[in-house]
């Protein structure tokens, strides 16, 4: 049921045209780097593509030819890839037999294209080795930042990246399209007979798990199997479904108004249709603005003040605006369906929850935007009390978790007490 929907939110999503949602035979990255190549092949220069309007560098999210899960072994991503393959070399070491696999898959699927760009990136194979890095300014100087950095490539006097070159896009494609499982069943999600995906995308952005990401569907020990299955064959989803699922999952833990979090778990919703509005509303709710005035207030007992500016202290957004328009049209006995804009509209509410290199489902609920909105109100309402001066509007959900934890520390939250609690509510 949830994959089901996950899968039919991607369809949503891309028929929308919404941004960073990758077509089949691609997924998104994140870049730091394009590498500038002469047409013979040479290095002409590194352009930092990062973000640099915050505190930090930021890479660039960018749509890439696909880069499937590299669990063990080496093998290369096509025209995007970490400087271990690309350069052969990572963190003041060398990598000859990476850079290798780079060099032979390149070679290989672009033998037959005659373009520009294909034949730059192939001179580039041809001639680079991994002990000509240091002798290369613009890559010796940026050794440090290189190191975990994923680089595109970008030919000389030209405006683009090379993997967004049509006549690279068709030579993938083509490629991409003969890479067929070996193994076809019926399709746990569509119930068609297709080739099943063994091993699925990670899910990344889900607090507390692996920074590279976590499987929800995973199998990689024996007593976990049967009938001589192995891995993923176990929970046969096709590859296609597989594909739409880890993507609209992943871009909902990276749209910031799909997700919340409380305690160890990540709160993943969304709506049956393209509902930015009614996204929003649902995360302020679930994060209800805070109207204190004194700063001091808000600190932790020993004055620890660990929240940070999650509070977001008097920001008069038009989100805030509108969740206490709400909870005082409440108060003044007007009903939810008279508040709201599309009542009927279908959500989902996803629980996460890391546990090792997997992810625990912690709570599913699929319900109307106004049951969702009335139901989470009502508990605001019930646990109203007089309060003191600058407190909060309403006792927020993650507050109420705190208080019930050993020292008062989020990462004390039991997690079956914040599934329970959500159930309850």
């Amino acid at each position: 049921m949830i994959l089901e929907q996950l899968v039919k939110h991607y369809d949503v999503l891309f028929n929308s045209g919404a941004p960073d949602i990758a077509p089949i035979g691609y997924s998104t990255a994140e870049i730091s780097f394009a590498i500038l190549l002469s047409l013979e092949g040479d290095v002409v220069d590194l352009l930092d593509l990062r973000d640099d309007s915050g505190k930090k560098m930021h890479p660039r999210t960018m749509i890439v030819p696909f880069q499937r899960l590299r669990t063990s072994g080496k093998f290369s991503y096509f025209m995007c890839d970490k400087s271990k393959y690309v350069f052969g070399f990572e963190k003041n070491s060398l990598h000859p037999k990476h850079f290798q696999k780079f060099k032979d898959f390149h070679i290989q699927t672009l033998k037959d294209v005659h373009d520009a760009s294909a034949c730059a990136v192939v001179n580039f194979v041809n001639k680079w080795h991994p002990d000509k890095f240091y002798q290369l300014p613009c890559l010796a100087e940026r050794a440090d930042d290189i190191s975990s950095a994923n680089f595109v490539f970008q030919l000389d006097g030209h405006l683009g990246y090379i993997h967004e070159n049509e006549t690279i896009k068709n030579a993938w494609e083509a490629f991409f399209s003969k890479q067929k499982s070996d193994y076809v069943a019926q399709c746990l999600i569509t119930g068609e007979t297709v080739p099943i995906a063994k091993v699925h995308q990670s899910i990344k952005r889900v607090t507390g798990a692996q920074p590279s990401g976590a499987a929800i569907v995973s199998f990689n020990i024996d007593s976990f199997l049967s009938y001589g299955k192995v891995q993923s064959y176990n929970a046969p989803i096709g590859e296609k479904s597989m594909f739409k699922y880890t993507t609209a999952l992943n871009y909902l833990l990276s749209t910031p108004n799909n997700n919340s979090r409380l305690g160890d778990t990540t709160i993943v919703f969304w709506a049956e249709r393209l509902a930015p509005r009614e996204e929003n509303f649902l995360k302020g709710l679930l994060e209800p603005p805070i109207k204190a005035r004194d700063e001091n207030s808000l600190q932790e007992s020993g004055g620890r003040a660990d929240r940070k500016i999650e509070e977001r202290l008097d920001t008069e957004t038009e989100v805030e605006k509108s969740v206490s328009d709400v909870l005082d049209g409440i108060r003044g006995g007007r009903y939810i369906r008279d508040l709201l804009p599309h009542p009927d509209l279908k959500f989902h509410i996803l629980g996460l929850a890391p546990n090792m290199s997997r992810l625990s489902v912690r709570f599913w609920m699929t319900d109307t935007f106004g049951d969702f909105v009335a139901r989470v109100v009502q508990h605001y309402l019930d646990m109203d009390i007089v309060k003191p001066p600058n407190a909060f509007a309403v006792v927020p959900t993650w507050k109420l978790l705190k208080e019930m934890a050993v020292l008062g520390k989020t990462e004390n939250i039991p997690g079956t007490l914040i599934s329970s609690l959500n159930y309850a509510i």
